[in-house]
């Protein structure tokens, strides 16, 4: 439910949190690994998916991979990476029936860089935080083969971009 409401930071918080509930209260007791109950005993299984849940909002909203649920099997799919608290880089990939997605990013001095690649015969549709202009290697996205703009506020752009491999960056403040 947090995350169909783009609640990330809410769920950034209560994971990271030192203190029963919370993966970081897991971590704080040494697990490497999710455990079978929020207590992390050492008794208790230390390879658990029970509660593997964080693991798609690590793909979904920090990475940003997400199917079009418009169109089967990733031949369209929507890259939405979604910083929050204090994590300053995401790299994450999906090998998808067309081939490998990838989605990496990092913010450094105001700025998002994101690195994507996109297979062959396929689209994304890509969501880039930001208040100014958007370039790839250098030159403004709109110059681009392919590349159309869906949607734009003050905030975040919309593109569809074909199949390729993207260095972009913009400026977040």
């Amino acid at each position: 439910m947090l995350e169909s409401e783009n609640a990330s930071e809410v769920i950034f918080d209560m994971n990271n949190q030192t203190e029963k509930p919370g993966y970081g209260y897991q971590l704080k007791q040494g697990a490497t690994s999710l455990t079978e109950s929020w207590n992390a005993l050492q008794t208790a299984s230390h390879n658990h998916c029970m509660l593997g849940h964080l693991m798609d909002w690590f793909y979904s909203r920090l990475g940003g991979i997400k199917p079009d649920k418009e169109v089967t099997a990733f031949r369209r799919f929507i890259l939405r990476p979604q910083p929050v608290g204090d994590i300053t880089w995401a790299n994450v990939s999906f090998n998808s029936p067309y081939g490998l997605i990838e989605s990496n990013w990092k913010i450094e001095n105001n700025r998002f860089e994101y690195t994507v690649s996109i297979p062959v015969n396929t689209t994304a549709q890509i969501h880039f935080p930001h208040n100014g202009e958007i370039t790839e290697k250098g030159k403004p996205i709109t110059r681009l083969p392919g590349v159309r703009l869906l949607s734009k506020t003050s905030t975040q752009s919309v593109y569809e971009v074909p199949s390729g491999n993207y260095h972009f960056t913009a400026d977040l403040k």
